[in-house]
């Protein structure tokens, strides 16, 4: 850890008055090694009309609050594979990316998806007991380099199997000379405040990311600073406003519509954490999985948005942008994580970690938020910037802004509310579905979730049994549909993904194949079940155990076909049992080349042991053809006269 040692003016949120004072700005360099816990949840989107199976889907997969435990490998992603994906964003978005990092936005979608692969990387490394000191994303060189906390072989080991590099130092921290200080002032990034008895805002900030609340009511996270005294009875309104509203623009914001009233989980500025949550309770708001671009940086609000996808811890060259109502939508990259910023006395010596960034921000961005791609990563908190605060004199080699994340550490959102006080809202996409059966007749339900990973899971109904697994780091999945297996024929089923515990995709529905599952002994063996007909009949059971196994009041009726009075070509019973077992009990019914049952009738019960019979028959020809070509050899040899 190193200290750098700043003389600072600090101002204070974007209130009316503004005092400037003279204080010391600590930061501290800190390697994070606490495993993350992620929770995280999407918008439910009600599926057409009313399905069959329309009920939302349990999962009985216990993701631990998404903490990812599944191997997870590095994954590398190309501009090419983003084209469709970037055609869907608004044009501004395409104008800020090229204007703050310098290439088109289906470079920008391919880093933020391979950034997010590192943080799976990470996490997973983690969950597994591995240290992680720190990380870094090299995107000129499309390259993860890790740094161990431990340098042991099966911690380095550990890391090359994942594919990234193995680092020998820490990476080295921005040379932060501008003081960092917190910004006060729907979709993200829209801008919110608490009015005053006379109607007027005395301060005001931007919103973070919609989620959920514990019972699943809409719930935003921001900054905690902005407004630390929040309480149940805090009434929160809505900033009407069509452009950013820059440092230069003439007045003050007035209040705008109402959003409701109350917090909606604990406030704090202090012991490493910037976070709170409010209400919205009005009717008149549907909180949705995204955040405003402003058009692209400068412009309508609601005019250009983000969908937010998943949400990513921060780590080190990873690309982000973010939205408030001061400076707009911005873009930059990730400087430096799990850094310790004290504001100093003239904020109560509050002490928060969180990462730096070279995005542009200023007063009233607060609590607005830090997306990479689409996915969430965090919400500003600070920032050292120009005295102007205006984005036009932002130097990014000087410059930076300090935002609190979502998740990755110790000290983040996800940490802080651990009762379920908060879920990401998140945008599950529809599943794309096959269907199909694998050799043993069991049936198999695969497909891909578009920008799904690790954190989502997929619940699949048949009747009312629920199958469930955990999305794989690339979107796909694969459930077989077994243990229990569904009784033979054709069932309907329900398929739905979902991320947290309020977040779900639409149902999609459609109907499976399922097979009797073969007998694992006999079929092995060819016991002449069904599966295996007329090949191996040496398993026979004796009269009084063909007769229990035949019917239960005891009697010898014929079966046709492997079947309980029911002749069919599948030799399994009408119930749904197995027929390879119940030819197998009956030791092949009737006589055949094949033992499938020639002309269907059975063998007379006379107790006599056929196959011996046979075997015997068999013996006694073979002898006699082996003593005629024994007596022709001789012959034939002048052995006989």
């Amino acid at each position: 850890m190193f200290e750098l040692e700043i003389r600072v003016s600090v101002t204070l949120p974007r209130r009316r008055m503004v005092r400037d004072a003279a204080c010391r700005l600590v930061v501290a360099v800190m390697a994070g090694t606490a495993m993350p816990a992620l929770a995280g949840s999407a918008m439910a989107v009600p599926a057409d009309g009313e399905p069959t199976a329309s009920d939302e889907i349990p999962s009985d997969v216990d993701s631990e609050d998404h903490a990812i435990h599944l191997p997870v490998t590095w994954q590398t992603f190309e501009p090419l594979d983003f084209v469709n994906q970037a055609l869907e964003l608004p044009s501004g978005l395409h104008e800020a990316v090229e204007r703050d990092l310098g290439g088109t936005v289906e470079e920008f979608l391919a880093d933020a998806a391979t950034a997010r692969s590192a943080s799976h990387v990470v996490e997973s490394l983690r969950a597994e007991g591995v240290g992680v000191a720190a990380a870094v994303f090299d995107r000129d060189e499309g390259s993860l380099g890790i740094l161990p906390a431990d340098a042991d072989g099966e911690s380095v080991e550990a890391i090359e199997a994942t594919g990234a590099v193995v680092l020998d130092e820490p990476p080295e921290s921005p040379d932060v000379n501008a003081p960092i200080v917190p910004h006060d002032e729907f979709k993200g990034g829209y801008g919110y405040g608490e009015p005053q008895e006379d109607g007027t805002l005395s301060s005001y900030c931007s919103a973070g990311f919609n989620g959920y609340s514990t019972d699943g009511e809409p719930v935003v996270i921001t900054a905690g600073h902005c407004f630390p005294d929040a309480g149940d009875d805090t009434r929160w309104v809505h900033i009407e406003t069509e452009e950013p509203w820059t440092p230069d623009t003439p007045g003050w914001p007035e209040p705008g519509a109402d959003l409701g009233i109350g917090s909606g989980g604990a406030w704090q500025f202090a012991d490493g954490h910037d976070v709170g949550l409010f209400r919205v309770t009005e009717p008149d708001w549907t909180p949705v999985p995204a955040i405003t671009t402003w058009d692209g940086g400068d412009g309508d609000p609601r005019a250009g948005e983000i969908e937010i996808t998943d949400q990513a811890a921060p780590i080190v060259g990873q690309p982000v942008c973010r939205s408030g109502i001061t400076s707009g939508y911005q873009c930059g990259e990730v400087l430096a994580v799990d850094h310790e910023v004290d504001y100093g006395v003239e904020y109560g010596s509050a002490s928060v970690t969180g990462f730096l960034t070279s995005a542009c921000s200023a007063p009233g961005d607060s609590g607005g938020p830090f997306v990479s791609g689409t996915h969430a990563v965090g919400m500003l908190s600070g920032a050292g910037g120009p005295e102007s605060g205006q984005c036009a004199d932002w130097d990014p080699e000087k410059h930076v802004s300090f935002g609190y994340a979502l998740s990755g550490s110790r000290f983040s959102a996800d940490e802080f509310y651990t009762d379920g006080e908060w879920e990401l809202a998140v945008a599950v996409s529809t599943p794309d579905i096959t269907v199909r059966q694998d050799d043993s007749g069991a049936p198999v339900i695969e497909g891909e979730v578009e920008h799904a990973g690790p954190h989502h899971v997929i619940g699949v109904r048949v009747d009312e049994q629920v199958y469930s697994e955990a999305i794989s780091a690339d979107g796909t999945f694969s459930i077989r549909i077994d243990d229990p297996r569904p009784a033979e024929g054709v069932h309907r089923f329900a398929a739905q993904a979902r991320y947290g515990v309020h977040s779900r995709s639409d149902i999609v529905e459609g109907t499976l194949q399922a097979s009797a599952p073969p007998d694992a002994e006999g079929a092995a063996e060819g016991d002449g079940s069904a599966a295996d007909p007329g090949e191996d009949v040496d398993d026979q059971r004796d009269e009084d155990e063909r007769a229990d196994d035949e019917g239960e009041d005891g009697d010898d009726e014929p079966a046709e076909n492997g079947r309980d009075g029911d002749p069919g070509e599948s030799g399994s019973g009408s119930d749904g049992s197995n027929g390879s077992d119940e030819a197998e009990d009956r030791g092949d019914d009737a006589p055949g080349d094949d033992g499938s049952g020639g002309d269907g009738e059975e063998l007379p019960d006379t107790g006599v042991d056929w196959h011996a019979v046979a075997l015997v028959g068999v013996g006694l020809a073979c002898a006699g053809i082996a003593v005629g070509m024994w007596a022709s050899v001789r012959r034939r040899l002048g052995w006989v006269s």
